[in-house]
């Protein structure tokens, strides 16, 4: 990942000056030597120092971990500490009151815990609350691992976008639509009352997420995939 900062922004362009240079022959080798279709992802990462609430949220989830494993809780921490610097390239972290982590980087430690969390499906009592339901990795999570987006229960995957009367779902291009889980309780009630009052009844986004072509395949969700661009 390369570091860059900003010169100048304007609604969706963006001039950028890299910290270190490109490996402009790699990429070529990636892209088959056409640079015009060169895609990538651009992160901000926010400065700030970490949260109180991000502290509260990252040592309620390891309570919850510790009542459902028995594990002690200072060894959880330990254990997803290690895991973030592994994620990172050998990045500490720590949430001591004189720790410097920023925002972004508790964040990532929390992401580590979360899906944790969902791919063994553990209970989650007082972290509940403090969990980021508003955050797209939280509603990627809730796909990925088909659970509903709010109450947790297994769900189906739900095209907010329709793909219309008779259409064939194998056939559609997925990658152009958005996506939410919902338990079939909670996938009724978003079709009887309306995306804006079941947003407005449980606090929960209700435009859904895209998901990658990885994503898609592992739901076995089936679709066109050539045709996506």
């Amino acid at each position: 990942m390369t570091s860059f900062k900003i010169l100048s922004l304007n609604n969706q362009e963006l001039k950028v000056h890299l910290d270190e240079p490109l490996n402009i022959e790699r990429i070529k080798t990636m892209y088959s030597n056409d640079l015009s279709d060169v895609k990538g992802n651009i992160v901000i990462e926010d400065p700030r120092k970490f949260s109180e609430r991000q502290r509260k949220l990252f040592f309620a989830l390891l309570k919850d971990i510790h009542l459902w494993s028995g594990q002690d809780k200072s060894y959880l921490k330990e254990y997803f500490y290690d895991l973030y610097c592994e994620k990172t390239y050998g990045e500490e972290i720590s949430l001591k009151n004189q720790s410097q982590n920023t925002v972004s980087e508790v964040n990532t430690l929390i992401e580590i815990v979360i899906e944790f969390v969902f791919k063994f499906n553990i209970p989650i009592n007082k972290a509940a609350r403090l969990l980021p339901r508003n955050e797209a990795y939280y509603l990627f999570l809730c796909c990925k691992y088909r659970m509903c987006m709010e109450c947790g229960s297994k769900a189906d995957i739900h095209h907010v976008d329709a793909l219309g009367m008779g259409s064939n779902r194998t056939k559609a291009q997925h990658l152009k639509h958005h996506f939410m889980a919902l338990c079939r309780t909670h996938h009724v009630e978003i079709e009887q009352i309306g995306r804006p009052a079941f947003a407005y009844k449980y606090h929960l986004p209700v435009d859904g997420i895209k998901l990658n072509e990885t994503t898609l395949k592992l739901l076995n969700i089936q679709g066109d995939y050539t045709n996506d661009k």
